[in-house]
């Protein structure tokens, strides 16, 4: 009878320490769950940002790309010295073209002609040809 008491006092306590150990299970997977959910709704969070700053960065992409476009060519246009004289005939210019220009162009204007010359284009061949256009940079 004694051991039967025994045996039964120490399934009880067992079943005891079980339940302790059970709660105290319970009570860190509660807190697991918590902080699961709180980093589970973080990521969430910023999975949308970087969405959203993928969105952004495209747009901010393209828009680089069009503006480089535009300052490439305005920088080419704001380079863009020379002209060219069509219909003057071959060799009337004599030996200088810079003095030839200055003298055609309009005297009460400095225009300041740093070179100039005949275009690089083949020759033309015949009597009725068109002369090469003159290439001048101020």
């Amino acid at each position: 009878d004694a051991s039967l008491q025994k045996i039964l006092y120490e399934l009880r306590d067992f079943r005891r320490d079980n339940k302790e150990q059970l709660m105290d299970i319970k009570q860190e997977l509660s807190k697991v769950n918590k902080r699961l959910d709180k980093a589970e709704g973080r990521i969430e969070e910023v999975e949308t940002r970087v969405l959203t700053t993928e969105t952004a960065i495209k747009k901010l992409l393209q828009r680089q790309i069009t503006l480089e476009t535009k300052l490439t060519d305005q920088e080419g246009r704001s380079r863009r010295e020379n002209i060219r004289i069509y219909g003057i005939q071959k060799e009337s210019e004599g030996r200088c073209m810079v003095t030839f220009l200055e003298n055609l162009l309009p005297k009460d204007v400095k225009l300041g002609i740093e070179r100039a010359h005949r275009a690089l284009a083949p020759r033309p061949k015949g009597p009725d040809a068109k002369p090469r256009s003159i290439v001048a940079k101020f």
